[in-house]
């Protein structure tokens, strides 16, 4: 048995259990609106970039790589291999685009396009 099949089995076996002082609304991070949300959102999802706040900088995440045009309109993720789901399918360009799509939607995203001026 391989490190990853034994990791999985651990985990799979081990549940998480974290708790709060309030309902969580979403697990969904396109319906984020109350920061006490967010805390869970980080614990169950990973994101392309991380923001450093001591240099306040990017920092690659799921992305290793990125450039923009030089209108800095069209972006192009390089995405890094290997990475899977909790259900064991790896992480596409596909999945990334989806999530970027479904946050610029009227009914997703709101606080994050709302407070982030994406709109």
């Amino acid at each position: 048995m391989d490190a990853r099949t034994r990791t999985r089995e651990l985990l799979a076996a081990s549940p998480a259990h974290l708790c709060a002082c309030s309902r969580v609304r979403s697990l969904d991070p396109a319906q984020l609106y109350y920061s006490r949300d967010l805390h869970f959102i980080k614990q169950v999802f990973d994101t392309l970039v991380r923001f450093d706040p001591v240099y306040q900088s990017l920092e690659p995440h799921l992305a290793y790589a990125w450039e923009c045009d030089e209108s800095a309109c069209s972006w192009t993720f390089y995405l890094r291999k290997g990475v899977h789901f909790h259900h064991g399918r790896e992480l596409t360009a596909g999945d990334a685009a989806w999530t970027h799509q479904t946050v610029l939607q009227p009914d997703g995203g709101r606080y994050v396009v709302k407070h982030a001026g994406l709109r």
